[in-house]
């Protein structure tokens, strides 16, 4: 069976049901298709990190994804360099 996910690790997300936000920290996909999003919250209680939530992919909304806002690919060849042996 081919899964696709929506969301990457990294990504933060928004529970469109109960308006949790947090950090994709895990994926877990199930023999019925079925594909929960392990989301790490933003808050902190008493000192501590809130437990992750596995919440249904589809009831999760995209906030934003780290590096997506740069808008150019971030490595490749120095620009300014000169070629070896030069």
């Amino acid at each position: 069976m081919k899964v696709d996910i929506r969301f990457e690790f990294g990504d933060q997300v928004e529970n469109t049901l109960t308006g949790l936000a947090g950090t994709v920290v895990g994926v877990s996909v199930w023999n019925n298709g079925c594909i929960h999003i392990g989301i790490q919250p933003r808050e902190v209680k008493d000192g501590k990190s809130v437990d992750v939530s596995w919440i249904d992919e589809q009831d999760l909304m995209l906030q934003s994804r780290p590096g997506a806002e740069m808008g150019k690919p971030s490595g490749g060849p120095q620009q300014d360099c000169p070629a070896p042996g030069r």
